[in-house]
């Protein structure tokens, strides 16, 4: 029996180990605990995680505090008195009102401008003021409180040239406002090669050669304030205003790589101003939107006011009007195909001179609306820029058929001047400031 029972065993099966060796394998299983240095790794690890999930709650509360404060109890405005100040494109528009406004404040303001007339008389402008209503800021008549140049900004060598004469003369600049641009609206299939280079060279590389001049000063003194006047058309797409749109997106994209450049104790301060549309500044591009009252046309004082605000507030991005600012951050959301009905939906957007309406995107309130302005006999001029209408008589500007080339210093393509200097020639949809 015995020897049947070993021939089973080896016919149907694995031979059945014995206690002594199924004990010896059980305890060759068995994990091996942790050493002491595994364990104070481990414990190291977790303890990083919690240190850097800490401070990013406290520097989250820290960012988060200083915009609710200022909602609920808006900061103090700095002082500009005796602040050395450059505007560019100061002959007119914004730029010559924003002059003004630091001027109304004791600040001492630079001009550059390219067109030498207008620059000229904005400086006038700004020494009545300062002789009649500010005059007992400054008790010494002698001291030299504005000053005026002309000046190609997209040209290096000069803004080179007259910012070491305005370093000879004034000392350091502690605010800086790029102001100038050009705004040309027409297709992209119609810009010339030469055009582009020139809305480039002024809307964009104009702030890397100021920038460059002045910022090495700023960050010795570790003081100074550099402005961007952008535009709604640097945070959002538009048709008709391709090169301009993409120079205007370049500022805000220069700006937002600064301040992460710069230190992050920095007293250095940096604000991009993005407007929608400003009226009163002598534009002539009209634009179409089915909800003025959601997407409203600023006067010029109105704009200038709160961009001023935003500057002395030290605000890192302003967009104005706030309807706009919401609208921005809620498309941001949504993929980019959502987005763009949305805006489609809403109707705004630019007319190239000369045209009523983009092509094949006329709606119907719109030809409803210029058959009874014909009828009527009258067409509507708008002087606004390139994202606004002005009302006139209650309704809406959308026809226009001026195609004169203008001179100003708005902010987007808002504020140009209906003045031009006559050895510059006339170009469709072009207008510099």
């Amino acid at each position: 029996m015995q020897m049947i029972d070993n021939s089973l065993r080896t016919t149907n099966g694995p031979p059945i180990p014995s206690s002594s060796s199924s004990s010896s394998s059980l305890s060759s299983q068995q994990p091996t605990p942790p050493s002491i240095m595994t364990i104070l790794l481990r414990l190291y690890k977790i303890f990083l995680w919690i240190t850097q999930i800490s401070r990013l709650t406290i520097l989250l509360m820290k960012t988060l505090a200083g915009p609710l404060c200022a909602a609920i109890r808006p900061g103090r405005k700095k002082n500009v008195e005796n602040k050395v100040v450059l505007i560019t494109g100061a002959g007119s528009g914004l730029g010559r009102e924003m002059a003004i406004k630091f001027a109304e404040c004791g600040a001492i303001t630079i001009l550059w401008d390219i067109n030498e007339t207008t620059v000229k008389q904005t400086a006038e402008m700004i020494e009545e003021i300062v002789n009649s209503i500010h005059y007992h800021y400054h008790h010494n008549s002698s001291k030299q409180l504005t000053s005026w140049s002309v000046v190609d900004v997209g040209d290096e060598n000069q803004v080179a040239q007259a910012a070491q004469k305005l370093r000879n003369q004034f000392g350091d600049v502690d605010i800086l406002v790029n102001n100038a641009g050009i705004a040309p609206c027409e297709p992209f299939k119609n810009l010339k090669s030469e055009k582009i280079r020139e809305i480039f060279d002024v809307n964009i590389m104009a702030h890397f050669w100021t920038v460059k001049q002045f910022l090495p000063a700023m960050e010795k003194n570790n003081s100074g304030h550099i402005v961007a006047i952008a535009s709604s058309a640097g945070i959002m797409g538009s048709p008709y205003f391709t090169a301009y749109g993409a120079s205007k997106h370049a500022v805000v994209g220069f700006m937002k790589c600064l301040y992460e450049e710069l230190d992050e104790n920095s007293q250095i301060r940096l604000t991009t101003v993005c407007p929608l549309g400003i009226s009163g500044t002598g534009i002539d591009i009209p634009t179409k939107t089915r909800f003025p009252w959601l997407l409203p046309v600023m006067p010029l004082e109105y704009a200038v006011g709160l961009i001023f605000d935003a500057i002395l507030r030290e605000e890192e991005l302003f967009v104005v009007p706030k309807t706009f600012k919401w609208i921005h951050r809620l498309l941001s959301i949504f993929p980019q195909k959502m987005a763009s009905t949305i805006w489609k939906c809403l109707d705004y957007s630019v007319v190239p001179t000369g045209l009523y309406a983009p092509i094949g995107r006329a709606h119907y309130h719109d030809r409803i609306y210029r058959k009874l302005s014909l009828a009527n006999g009258y067409v509507h001029h708008n002087n606004h820029h390139h994202h606004g209408s002005t009302h006139q008589h209650g309704q809406t500007n959308q026809i226009n058929n001026n195609n004169n080339h203008h001179h100003s210093s708005s902010p987007s393509s808002s504020n140009l001047s209906s003045s031009s200097p006559p050895h510059r020639p006339s170009r469709s949809s072009s207008f510099r400031y």
